[in-house]
């Protein structure tokens, strides 16, 4: 029973404090591009992934869901990307691990984003088949 309990997720609330903090952040740099929907829609997905225990810590321990929202920040802040992009950052690893289907995201948040999340997880499936030569 205690391997159970080591295998879900606790999401502290310093993190979702912190996590609120980043996403209203990232909510201020995105403002005119950000729709009003986006950010209670990434809300909601990101409070169900945690109810449904589909986030698993990293092998570094840290919460996937603030590296996201960080890596998301340096995005906009430092290379200048812009909102489907973003989102396509924060919902990556959902659609990755097969808990968010692309059809979702693009009902969501269009089809710009659902793109983008394709082209990521097919350039993830080429370097897996390809062997690197060096």
């Amino acid at each position: 029973m205690g391997m159970l309990m080591e295998d879900k997720f606790i999401y502290t609330e310093e993190e979702r404090l912190l996590s609120d903090q980043l996403l209203e952040e990232l909510k201020g740099l995105l403002e005119p591009l950000f729709a009003e929907s986006d950010l209670p829609k990434l809300r909601k997905h990101l409070d169900e992934s945690v109810t449904n225990n589909n986030i698993q810590r990293n092998v570094f321990g840290l919460n996937p869901i603030l590296c996201s929202i960080q890596t998301a920040i340096i995005a906009v802040r430092d290379i200048g990307l812009k909102r489907d992009s973003v989102i396509a950052i924060l919902l990556y690893q959902s659609v990755q691990d097969d808990n968010l289907s692309l059809e979702d995201v693009n009902k969501l948040f269009g089809e710009g984003v659902s793109r983008i999340i394709h082209g990521l997880i097919h350039i993830q499936t080429l370097y897996q088949r390809t062997p690197i030569i060096e």
